[in-house]
């Protein structure tokens, strides 16, 4: 038998865990979305065979600003969906214990006394390495993100 309050929390986590990565995985279709509509105007602006593909040219039939976002939506969301969906898990599963790092200091920082504790002290170091290891993944993430909307 399972306490209630504990099933509340790890509940609350769950549902923490899924709004990061829901906006880990906006930010993604974001970052690939508009990198495909830029890489695909400027390799293909000048082209005459493909410009109602790029919708850069002036002699396109089909000339519209969004075109071209709306053609790298529709690739990133038919063939790399997995792939956003992967980095914004890492993303997610990141920032997760990130967060629950700064609750618990937070928490403790109303107690005076403990910036100067060994477990004060502890906590802010974990906390730095954790937030650098996020802006690294992140960055990793956000070049990947580009060059999969360049490159497929």
């Amino acid at each position: 038998q399972e306490d209630p309050e504990r099933v509340q929390v790890y509940l609350l986590c769950l549902v923490g865990f899924s709004i990061l990565w829901a906006w880990f995985f906006h930010m993604a279709v974001f970052v690939t979305t508009i990198s495909g509509a830029v890489s695909q105007w400027y390799f293909h602006r000048n082209d005459p065979e493909n410009s109602s593909v790029a919708a850069a040219g002036v002699d396109s039939s089909m000339w519209s600003f969004s075109r071209p976002v709306m053609l790298s939506l529709g690739r990133s969301l038919r063939f790399h969906v997995g792939s956003l969906a992967l980095g914004s898990f890492i993303l997610a599963a990141i920032k997760l214990p990130r967060l629950i790092l700064d609750y618990i200091d937070h928490q403790l920082s109303k107690d005076a006394g403990n910036s100067t504790t060994a477990s004060g002290i502890l906590l802010k170091v974990n906390r730095c390495c954790l937030c650098c290891f996020e802006r690294c993944l992140r960055l990793c993430t956000n070049y990947a993100y580009i060059n999969i909307a360049v490159t497929g």
